[in-house]
């Protein structure tokens, strides 16, 4: 759930109960002193997420001389589920493998943003319909379930804005804001951002499947996608270098490595293959236990976005068939040669684009609303 101090509840339920929690965690009564001290002195002041990270600090410099500076401000979580904690927490049974795969799941919540922000703007507009719960919404579409990460970030954002300026931020604006803050995080691309977006009310699973570009097709069909929405081939190939970061699932990936009739048998780096598939083998494919099975979209340079992403097509290290097929298209390969070689210009290119993309049928004026709760309209 973050770093929300969740862990601390109790409950039959809570993740203090979780297989991977109970009888294990030491050292609660620490935290429960400091919080007792500080509400005694600054009532409702100190979250005990904040009391944590400086509780873990303290720690780490007592038992060896390790200290780092705590950025202050986090708020305390409401939610804690036991489930969650075999989901998320690494398991002391596995390899080094798996263990690097758990922690680029952690890394790409803050991430995420650019995807969530993409997936909701090709949707209705940007319009933040893709934060919606519900069981028909757009995040329960085959594009977007178990595979967009960062919601919390934007939750998060929303709750400090709703306590200091009620009704005024619009969660599509909050997207926008995020996405672009995670640009900068990740690949030091800047740019400005347009307020006044308005949120929408509806959110329907199948139009994800009308409106997403699939990861099976080819750059044709990548240009007619992004042609309806009013954007050139060029910004296509440009906002691809998203995939620089992010992670894909094996189900997802599995016809890279395993063409089936009809399908683009495009290249692919032998050493590449071979890696990828020990990843998803062909057995856990069929049997239904790999699916879920995580690979970065960039093997070269996974958390940085950057024009090294085109340099992988470059060498046939695409993982999806929507990325390598950029270099399958005349077109589309001279703009990936060119983005390889001007990676300050694919920077400014990047920035263009998705400012263009964040004005994409969104809601302004009377329409929509500026919602109290994200994933829920009011």
């Amino acid at each position: 759930m973050g770093c929300d101090a969740s862990v601390l509840l109790d409950g039959p339920n809570s993740e203090k109960e979780g297989i991977p929690n109970n009888n294990s965690l030491r050292g609660f009564e620490v935290v429960d002193d400091a919080e007792a001290q500080l509400e005694a002195a600054c009532p409702v002041t100190v979250s005990c997420a904040d009391i944590f990270a400086f509780a873990a600090c303290d720690s780490s410099y007592k038992v060896g001389k390790i200290y780092y500076d705590v950025q202050a401000g986090c708020r305390d979580g409401r939610v804690s589920i036991d489930s969650e904690t075999l989901a998320n927490l690494p398991s002391p049974f596995v390899g080094a493998r798996e263990l690097i795969q758990n922690f680029a799941r952690k890394e790409m919540q803050d991430k995420g943003c650019d995807e969530i922000n993409f997936h909701d703007c090709f949707v209705r507009g940007c319009d933040a319909s893709v934060l919606l719960d519900g069981p028909t919404s757009e995040k329960e579409g085959i594009p977007n379930k178990n595979s967009l990460r960062g919601f919390e970030v934007v939750d998060d954002a929303k709750e400090q804005l709703e306590a200091a300026c009620p009704g005024t931020v619009s969660c599509a604006d909050i997207l926008a804001f995020a996405a672009r803050d995670s640009s900068y995080k990740v690949g030091k691309i800047y740019y400005d951002v347009q307020a006044g977006r308005r949120d929408g009310r509806v959110s329907i699973d199948s139009e994800t499947l009308t409106n997403l570009p699939s990861p099976f097709v080819g750059a044709r069909e990548l240009i007619q996608n992004f042609a309806r929405k009013g954007m050139s081939a060029d910004e296509m190939v440009t906002l691809s270098g998203a995939h620089s970061i992010g992670i894909a699932h094996c189900a997802v990936f599995a016809n890279r490595l395993y063409p089936q009739n009809n399908q683009q048998n495009l290249p692919i780096d032998p050493e590449y293959a071979n890696f990828s598939e020990s990843i998803c083998p062909p057995e856990e494919l069929t049997n239904g236990i790999g699916v879920a099975n995580p690979a970065n979209l960039d093997v070269l340079t996974p958390n940085k976005l950057d024009n090294i992403y085109y340099l992988a097509l470059k060498s046939q290290k695409g993982l999806l068939i929507s990325d390598q097929t950029l270099m399958a298209h005349p077109t589309t390969a001279k703009m990936v040669n060119y983005n390889v070689r001007y990676g300050s210009i694919w920077a400014k290119k990047y920035a263009a684009a998705m400012i263009h993309m964040g004005t994409l049928d969104v809601l302004t004026g009377r329409k929509g609303e500026i919602r109290m709760n994200c994933h829920f309209v009011n």
